[in-house]
């Protein structure tokens, strides 16, 4: 028994009319998806400048711009099903379903959202505190649904996921205002002691990023048979402690070794 092939050219004049019949749908479709994708992200915009501009906490703000952008697209693509003229209840069912598997799926970021939202409640640190979290030290440059953004000091941007940060110790560097940084020198033993402890607070004096109160202090550390180490422990801001440091190891240094 031979086979009948449909005729090609009536084939593709069937293929066109079903085309032409679909496309003010696909069309609509398309329009509805672009125009509320980009209101979305306008509606975002928006959103975050009033709440910028009625002093809300900024740690809140990009948190919820994102979840407010993420529930008009959801909304958008029940409208574009609609519009395509696919069943809206069947199709909410449908995503229902899928959101389900999707969320089982995904609970890691299930995790980082009810994470995201412990961050935001508790504060153990905001924007712009200096932090060490998930073995990444930098400032906190965002707080948004499902991580937290970071900038480090080689200016390397650190996306961290919120669920790593809960699960494991925070250090908020910044919390308390200020940080001690301590420094030891080297100085042989027939330096005079009253001497060398000038030298150094002196030069703690003169550079205005150390802090005056708690005053710097220098202790006697440890010695040996030919050096005493010496312990200078001074106070200042978060970001100001590698300045400083690099201060105090050339200055001292430069004035310990002409004695």
């Amino acid at each position: 028994m031979k086979v009948q092939l449909a005729n090609p050219e009536h084939l593709v004049e069937k293929l066109l009319s079903v085309a032409w019949a679909y496309m003010p749908k696909i069309v609509i479709t398309v329009l509805t998806l672009i125009v509320g994708f980009w209101l979305a992200n306008r509606i975002r915009s928006w959103l975050m400048a009033i709440l910028d501009r009625r002093n809300v906490n900024p740690n809140v703000i990009p948190f919820m711009g994102s979840l407010i952008s993420i529930l008009i697209k959801i909304m958008v693509l029940i409208s574009a099903a609609a519009k395509f003229g696919i069943e809206t209840t069947s199709f909410v069912a449908l995503l229902g379903g899928a959101g389900l598997a999707i969320g089982l799926a995904m609970q890691g970021n299930l995790s980082n959202f009810a994470s995201g939202v412990m961050i935001l409640a508790f504060k153990p640190y905001q924007i712009g505190d200096s932090v060490t979290i998930a073995g990444y030290t930098g400032i906190v440059k965002e707080i948004l649904i499902f991580n937290t953004v970071l900038l480090t000091k080689e200016n390397k941007r650190v996306i961290i996921p919120n669920n790593s940060i809960t699960s494991g110790p925070i250090v908020n560097i910044s919390g308390n205002g200020e940080l001690r940084i301590e420094l030891n020198f080297k100085v042989p033993h027939e330096k005079d002691i009253e001497t060398v402890k000038n030298i150094i607070l002196t030069a703690c004096a003169q550079n205005e990023k150390i802090h005056r109160s708690p005053a710097p202090r220098v202790s006697l550390n440890s010695e040996d048979w030919a050096t005493i180490v010496y312990s200078v422990k001074a106070w200042c801001a978060p970001g100001d402690t590698g300045e400083v440091e690099d201060y105090l190891n050339e200055v001292v240094k430069q004035r310990l070794s002409a004695l």
